[in-house]
Parts: C-alpha cells; sequence; structure tokens
C-alpha cells in the first residue's frame, strides 16, 4: 500500500486540496496543479494544456459538461497518461477552452476512481491511498 499525504494550496486566503501531476501525450509530459474535486464526476484542464502535449482538440469528441447551478461548457476528451507520487495512471479527460476557474478538475473518472481518499480539511491536508 502507498500513501501521499498532501497539505491544502492557499488561494485567495482559502486552503483547497490542490495537487501537482504531471499530464502527458506521446511521451510529452508537463507539470500542473489540479483541484481534487468529489464533486466532479470526470477530469477537466485548460485548452491551453492540450495545446502544450500537441493535443488536437478539433479531432477530439466534443460534449457539453454540467457545473454548479446548471451552467454548461463545451470540451473535448482525449485520452492521456497522469503521473502523481510516482504512480502512471492511464486517463480519459477533458479540455476546455470555457473552463472558467483559474485550476484544472480532477474527478472521479480518470483519477479519484483510483485511489482511496480522505480530506482533511481541519488539518489542511489530504491524503490519496493506493493497493
Amino acid at each position: 500500500m502507498k500513501l501521499l499525504e498532501v497539505p491544502y494550496r492557499e488561494f485567495h486566503g482559502i486552503f483547497l486540496p490542490v495537487i501537482g501531476i504531471e499530464i502527458g501525450y506521446k511521451n510529452n509530459f508537463v507539470p500542473t496543479s489540479a483541484l481534487a474535486d468529489t464533486g466532479a464526476t470526470n477530469s477537466i484542464f485548460s485548452a491551453g494544456v492540450a495545446e502544450i502535449l500537441g493535443i488536437d482538440l478539433k479531432e477530439a469528441p466534443s460534449t457539453y459538461i454540467h457545473g454548479v447551478g446548471g451552467g454548461m461548457i463545451v470540451a473535448n476528451f482525449h485520452p492521456v497518461e497522469i503521473r502523481v507520487a510516482g504512480l502512471s495512471i492511464p486517463a480519459r479527460v477533458s479540455f476546455s477552452e470555457e473552463l472558467g476557474i483559474p485550476f484544472n478538475i480532477l474527478g472521479h473518472e480518470g483519477f479519484l476512481e483510483y485511489f482511496k481518499v480522505c480530506f482533511d480539511t481541519a488539518r489542511k491536508k489530504f491524503t490519496f491511498e493506493v493497493e
């Protein structure tokens, strides 16, 4: 069993469960960070990340993703690899030019589904457990 403990990061005076990861496509990996979001079905990254990775979003299937409050954005799904704490995870994530928040999102599909996760907001940390 492998356990990764990650401190929350401060964002405008609020501490959030943001983790540093590497995301890759065709052996091209870039470091980025993302909010671990238990309310998100999918993982979503800014379209700029796809561009850096050399992913042509015009060739990727598109869909609408619903957010809190019923708002929708257009997103394109694409397979990638996510690296965190020495683990490599094959993931189908979405990319969007309409991501209206300042960080990427790690949701259940393609990320949280692989871990037992414990959010300890009182101590401003979260842990990921992998067997």
